[in-house]
């Protein structure tokens, strides 16, 4: 005979391990609702390091931008005018990874806070 989820036994680890007993649907309900949570957050959680990555290409390139400035200023025959508007550019780079690495920062904090409110619940 086959069962459903609602029939299957589960040993419960509050009980005696060899006292098992069928659980009802209403009973399964917690369980469900906080595998679907982890769930949840565990995408979250790889979108976040998604996201961190796409940061960290914004800091490398930043890096890169600082060794030609670099290479501009030992060079005297490079135009002022081209060691500003690289700087410029820099500046619009280091912006742009700022805000992606709050925005990061702030996605894995919420992620964390939401497995933190699932370990409440189990």
């Amino acid at each position: 005979m086959h069962r459903t989820l609602d029939e299957e036994p589960v040993c419960l680890p509050y009980r005696s391990a060899s006292r098992c007993q069928l659980l009802s649907s209403d009973d399964l309900a917690p369980i469900h609702g906080t595998s679907s949570s982890l769930g949840n957050g565990i995408q979250n959680y790889g979108s976040a390091i998604r996201r961190s990555t796409g940061t960290a290409d914004v800091g490398a390139q930043f890096a890169e931008e600082a060794k030609v400035l670099c290479t501009y200023l030992m060079d005297q025959g490079t135009p002022i005018e081209s060691v500003r508007n690289h700087i410029s550019r820099m500046r619009s780079l280091a912006k742009d990874a700022h805000q992606k690495a709050v925005d990061t920062s702030a996605e894995i904090r919420a992620v964390r806070e939401s497995f933190h409110q699932v370990s409440k619940v189990v």
